[in-house]
């Protein structure tokens, strides 16, 4: 078959008109659709080649706005676009081929090499920022390992046992069986310690919280005391709800033991002042930690004093996560800062200063609702638990993490702090404050 016989049959189908000519003549021809023809003037049509293509005008009928896929060359039908565009860029008459871009998938060897050496280079940089806070945060870990206690009626080891056997009881948020079983403990170790049965209390209520109404129950053992003027020593005994197993041992365990050890030194004691030991409920936020949320015994016990009840309250101090072995207790910026003075000040005395840290901290705890009501209130906590305070509200609070000796510290100094308040060893503006209130409630009784 010629070459013109061939041209002709392929274009036949392209509704184009074609301008050709003959090499040996130069006359140009023009030939429409299936119009190729065959003689020249040289008589050669075998050998005429087409020379120009210019396109038809499209027949509206057929082409309408776009061509058929049978105007397109059949070399071009069924390609993948990316090979349509190799072909176009190619140019057959100086031997060019466009040559397809190398296709690197994330699948490919060097592809995973570098996302595994990405991934290893972060691990490695999050593995270097972990160790540098704990090498920071064991320089002043504070371990009470190689403290000295010195002589005194508080038994930290006993303390200890009691946060053992209130851990052991397991999560004891509000509302559940453990939280039952809890206070029930509670009230049986304040009768082991000393307290007459008719001045412990349950004070129950309803708190309306994110997750319904719950029960709750403050326990409150007041020890008489030679005066009406009254200290409260506070702390709670409940665990946040969690969806891991939270024991609490030093958040919660803690602070009932240190309480219930109070309670057996004070007891055995004559007292100045008449000391009321309150374990709170609801300390815990039950969801969202809201303003609303949280503190519920500690509020409703605040909002249940009387006027004359607030007159006779000298001081109150609160205490939580006071058993970790590495022991940081900070100023509490809400709290009272002559009490905080105090209490720092016997803590240098008694040798025990690097416990207690200057650099303040904010905490809202339990002693925020009587520091609302204008009564003076402290706050002792030791918030920085484990490196980045990775222990806190964990499954890593254990008892494992806690100390005897750091509750054998804290209850040294309160102590202390409590002699001084009763003998006037206190700074003199504190002193005159309690000399006032003293006057007060001298003239309520005799009204």
């Amino acid at each position: 078959m010629s070459l013109i016989s061939e041209s002709a049959r392929v274009l036949a189908n392209d509704n184009l008109r074609f301008t050709y000519s003959c090499p040996f003549s130069g006359a140009p021809s023009s030939r429409g659709h299936g119009e190729m023809g065959t003689a020249c003037a040289g008589g050669m049509a075998g050998v005429c080649f087409v020379a120009a293509a210019t396109p038809s005008p499209p027949d509206e009928t057929t082409w309408q706005k776009h061509p058929p896929p049978s105007a397109l060359p059949s070399h071009w039908i069924n390609k993948k676009p990316l090979e349509k565009l190799n072909y176009m860029f190619s140019n057959p008459l100086n031997g060019r081929v466009a040559k397809p871009p190398r296709n690197r998938p994330w699948s490919s060897w060097r592809s995973r090499r570098f996302g595994m050496t990405l991934i290893l280079g972060m691990l490695a940089l999050l593995c270097l920022m972990s160790l540098g806070g704990v090498l920071v945060w064991t320089e002043s870990a504070n371990s009470t390992a190689d403290a000295k206690l010195l002589p005194s009626p508080f038994n930290e080891q006993r303390a200890f046992e009691d946060l053992e056997r209130f851990a052991a009881l397991g999560p004891r948020p509000p509302g559940s069986d453990a939280h039952d079983w809890t206070y029930l403990l509670i009230h049986l170790s304040l009768l082991g310690a000393g307290v007459d049965v008719h001045n412990v209390e349950f004070d129950s209520f309803k708190a309306s919280t994110p997750v319904g109404e719950i029960e709750m129950t403050n326990v409150i053992a007041k020890i008489p005391g030679a005066r009406p003027e009254m200290v409260i020593l506070g702390g709670h005994y409940d665990t946040k709800r969690m969806k891991m197993r939270f024991v609490g041992a030093n958040d919660g365990a803690s602070s009932t033991a240190f309480l219930i050890e109070m309670a057996h030194v004070l007891a055995q004691r004559r007292n100045r002042f008449t000391y009321w030991i309150v374990l709170f409920d609801g300390q815990e936020a039950l969801k969202d930690g809201s303003a609303s949320d949280g503190l519920y015994g500690s509020r409703h016990f605040a909002q249940s004093l009387s006027a004359d009840q607030v007159k006779q309250i000298r001081a109150m101090f609160n205490v939580d996560m006071i058993g970790d072995r590495n022991l940081h207790i900070h100023r509490e910026s809400h709290s009272d800062s002559q009490l905080t003075d105090l209490i720092f000040r016997d803590a240098q005395d008694l040798g025990y200063g690097r416990y207690f840290l200057e650099r303040p901290l904010s905490v809202e705890d339990d002693h925020m609702p009587f520091v609302r009501a204008g009564i003076p209130a402290v706050e002792l906590i030791s918030l920085d638990y484990g490196p980045f305070n990775i222990f806190w509200h964990t499954p890593f609070d254990t008892v494992g993490k806690c100390s005897a000796v750091s509750l054998g510290i804290v209850g040294r100094v309160l102590l202390d702090a409590l002699d001084d308040l009763e003998s006037g060893r206190t700074p003199k503006p504190l002193l005159a404050f309690l000399e006032s209130g003293a006057a007060g409630s001298r003239e309520c009784a005799s009204k």
